[in-house]
C-alpha cells in the first residue's frame, strides 16, 4: 500500500478534502462518507472540514487500522450523546479531522443487508440520500435538520419515499412528522 502523506492546508477551512479518503481507503469496502461532507457532495451547504465515515461492523477494524497507519495516530474513543443509537462505537482522528463510526450489527443487518447504499462521488463512496436523511434526522440538531432540508431539495420522489419509510421504521412518527414538514417546506413553490 502506498503511504499517503496528508496535511490540511489552512486555506482549506470550510472545505472537506475527500481526496484523502479516496487515496487512503481506495481498495476497502463497507464504508461510506456521512455527515456534512457527504451532504456537500449532493448539495451546496454549510461549511465543514470534518470527514465522518460510517462502517459496517466487519469493515470497522480494517478501516481504523488503515487510518492509524496513514495518519500516524491511534485515535480517540468517541462518546455518543443524544439519539445516536444507530452506532456502537467510534474513533476520532484529530490529525485528519476524521471520525469513524461503526454501525450496530443489528442496525446494519436490518437496514443495510446488502451493504451500505452509496454512490461514488469523486471516487469516494457517499451514503445514499435517503439513508443520509435518516442519519440527519437521528442527530436532530438544528444544523442536521438544515442538512436534511438541503438533501430533500436534491432527492427524487422515490428517494423521498424511501427516506420516509426508513425514518418511520427507525425513529417513529414524531421524527417522520418533522421530516414531512421539511419536505413540504422544501418542495413548496415560491410565491
Amino acid at each position: 500500500m502506498k503511504k499517503v502523506i496528508w496535511r490540511r492546508n489552512p486555506e482549506d477551512v470550510g472545505r472537506a478534502d475527500t481526496r484523502f479518503l479516496r487515496e487512503a481507503l481506495i481498495d476497502m469496502e463497507g464504508w461510506a462518507l456521512i455527515g456534512a461532507a457527504a451532504v456537500l457532495q449532493y448539495a451546496p451547504g454549510r461549511l465543514t472540514y470534518d470527514l465522518d465515515i460510517a462502517c459496517l461492523p466487519e469493515a470497522y477494524l480494517p478501516v481504523v487500522q488503515r487510518l492509524r497507519k496513514t495518519l500516524g495516530e491511534r485515535g480517540e474513543a468517541m462518546a455518543f450523546r443524544g439519539r445516536w443509537e444507530l452506532f456502537r462505537r467510534g474513533l476520532r482522528f484529530r490529525t485528519g479531522h476524521v471520525d469513524v463510526l461503526m454501525l450496530r450489527a443489528d442496525v446494519a443487518d436490518d437496514l443495510f443487508p446488502n451493504g451500505l447504499p452509496s454512490e461514488k462521488v469523486g471516487g469516494v463512496p457517499v451514503l445514499a440520500r435517503p439513508e443520509l436523511c435518516l442519519l440527519k434526522m437521528t442527530a436532530a440538531r438544528q444544523k442536521d435538520l438544515a442538512d436534511a432540508a438541503r438533501l430533500v431539495r436534491t432527492m427524487t420522489d422515490r428517494e423521498t419515499r424511501r427516506a420516509r419509510r426508513l425514518i418511520a421504521e427507525v425513529l417513529g412518527e414524531d421524527a417522520l412528522a418533522a421530516f414531512d414538514e421539511i419536505v413540504e417546506l422544501q418542495t413548496r413553490p415560491l410565491t
